[in-house]
């Protein structure tokens, strides 16, 4: 379950230890404690698809440098933080 708050910007989702910094919107990368990685390499895709086609954004738990990232695609088509 994953908190989503709506805000003028677009959606803002408090993804916990699903992304909890920048460099985990890339899509392989997971926590080393989850038990079903390509699981939830699937959920992320799904969420991360979602945020970027609603002008989503994500804030991060534990990313000491960037608390909040708007979904986007570099351009070879991998997720990041804007």
């Amino acid at each position: 379950m994953l908190t989503e708050v709506t805000t003028d910007d677009g959606p803002l989702v408090f993804a916990s230890d699903l992304i909890p910094g920048a460099p985990w919107m890339h899509l392989p990368i997971t926590m080393g404690y989850d038990r079903y990685p390509e699981r939830l390499i699937d959920e992320k895709t799904a969420l991360l698809e979602s945020l970027l086609a609603r002008g989503g954004s994500v804030f991060f738990t534990h990313d000491p440098d960037v608390a909040i990232g708007k979904v986007a695609r570099d351009d070879s088509g991998r997720f990041r933080a804007a």
